[in-house]
């Protein structure tokens, strides 16, 4: 039996003839051992949004979660994506940026909070799951806000809520902590105005623990407000006021030129409607003229009297000649004068520029009747608006007053007649006299203008902002401008006499 250093020694001589026989290998002769392949990594959650823990407002628009690699979409439903508790959602999937994309179908809960769990059913493009579950919340910001239903008696609570908006609108704008007013579905009846920022969100189901309805609406029916028609006015509020899911509407104009405005926004700085349609009534048309007053009949008192006729022809200085015995008399001719014109009419000022005299022996020459008065202009169907001490008011667009006929004049006098022919023994006859004009007759007076109609504006505003998601805006249409009256008629000239 050899001994144990003679074994070392046999041992010792064995491994250095290996080593030589390995070195005298070529490069070509070198073998390597084979390795293994890298199994692919597993995904995992690389961010979210909403982050955890986060307390984020009533609208979520989407929620994030952002993977290291590509996921297989195939497996990206409510079922490997949980949220609790449940909310209905629609997914989609950002490749370029490997983003799982939640989108919020229902609103969420104010005061809620809310868990996302990722399961091992979500994977990625090679079929691997999370290494384990991926869970992280969220909470929704609480608020104080109060609740209005058709008929409510209450608090304002959501048990016991008011029953109407304007009530709730004034008790936000006086509690500081209040900021949000939600309003179940139904009809209000009424003008609303506001003051302060608040945020209104309508079509509310009371049974469904308030969140919006997907049949039934929220209906505003506006009243009246300064002699308008006007839903809702708003006025000096240097924040915004959000409306969300209201239908708003105003009656037609109820009094003569009354316009119809859905909303009236004043000195706001911003109003935002969400899914709002705001419709406008008709404007009322406006009021007629008055017709004009019918001018007097002249008489012999009338201002304007007719010319004085002309004198007849006349024979002057004719006399009887006889012998010295008073017999054989005879008539000797004197000195025939023609006849005088008849005079000018007189004119309702005192002037004498009636009509002429005329020339013939008879009757003088009627009065004029007087002029009919122009009738008033029809109003515009254009409202132009303005505020005078904070009050809304239109600025008519009326027509305009018809003119005043004009006075009759006096009608001129005739001239009168030529005298007859002297002849021996035959004395001329004297013309007769010209006839006097007729007085002229009383003017008639203007009809009086139309008024403007009423104008229907869906959104007015003056310095106010107003912007627009997925909502609008109806009008109808601006009230017709009232007719103008008709102008009086003259009245009837005397006749010559």
């Amino acid at each position: 039996m050899r001994s144990i250093p003679s074994l070392r020694r046999s041992i010792l001589v064995g491994v250095v003839i290996l080593l030589a026989a390995l070195l005298s290998c070529s490069d070509e002769e070198k073998v390597t051992a084979p390795t293994s392949p890298e199994a692919p990594a597993r995904p995992r959650v690389v961010s979210v949004q909403p982050v955890p823990d986060d307390v984020v407002d009533l609208v979520v628009d989407t929620i994030r979660i952002v993977f290291s690699k590509q996921i297989d979409t195939s497996t990206i439903s409510d079922s490997s994506i949980v949220i609790t508790p449940p909310l209905t959602t629609r997914f989609e999937y950002d490749s370029a940026n490997m983003t799982v994309i939640i989108v919020p179908t229902q609103e969420l809960v104010y005061g809620r909070g809310y868990r996302v769990t990722v399961t091992d059913s979500l994977r990625d493009v090679d079929g691997l799951s999370l290494l384990r579950e991926y869970q992280w919340g969220f909470r929704v910001r609480g608020v104080s806000a109060l609740y209005v239903a058709p008929g409510g008696t209450g608090d304002g609570s959501q048990d016991n809520p008011l029953g109407s908006i304007q009530q709730a609108v004034d008790s936000t704008e006086s509690d500081p902590a209040l900021d949000v007013i939600f309003v179940a579905v139904g009809r209000y009846d009424g003008s609303i105005k506001i003051t302060d920022a608040m945020t209104i969100y309508g079509g509310r189901d009371p049974l469904d623990e308030w969140r919006r309805s997907e049949t039934d609406s929220t209906l505003i029916m506006g009243g009246s407000y300064q002699n308008q028609s006007i839903a809702m006015y708003v006025e000096d509020i240097p924040d915004t006021l959000r409306l969300n899911d209201l239908i708003i509407i105003s009656t037609s104009g109820a009094y003569t030129g009354a316009g119809s405005y859905g909303i009236v926004c004043i000195s706001t700085e911003y109003v935002t409607l969400t899914g709002c349609t705001v419709r406008s009534g008709c404007g009322a048309p406006g009021r007629d003229g008055v017709d004009g007053v019918a001018g007097w009949d002249a008489t012999d008192a009338s201002p304007a009297r007719g010319g004085a006729g002309g004198k007849g022809g006349y024979e002057e200085g004719g006399y009887t000649e006889c012998d010295s015995t008073g017999a054989n008399c005879r008539y000797m001719c004197g000195t025939i004068y023609p006849p005088t014109d008849g005079q000018q009419g007189w004119s309702y000022d005192g002037t004498q520029t009636g009509g002429a005299g005329g020339t013939s022996g008879g009757a003088g020459f009627d009065g004029a009747p007087g002029a009919q008065g122009t009738d008033g202009e029809a109003g515009t169907n254009v409202v132009y608006l303005d505020w005078n001490n904070d009050v809304f008011f239109t600025v008519t667009g009326d027509g305009t007053k018809g003119t005043n006929g004009g006075y009759g004049s006096g009608g001129g006098g005739t001239s009168g007649a030529y005298a007859g022919v002297c002849y021996v023994n035959h004395p001329a006859e004297p013309g007769p006299d010209g006839g006097a004009g007729g007085a002229g007759a009383g003017r008639g007076t203007a009809g009086t203008a139309g008024t403007c109609g009423g104008s229907s504006i869906g959104v007015l505003t003056y310095h106010a902002s107003v912007m627009l998601y997925g909502s609008t805006i109806i009008s109808c249409t601006g009230g017709y401008g009232g007719n103008g009256g008709t102008g009086g008629a003259g009245g009837t000239g005397q006749p010559g006499k």
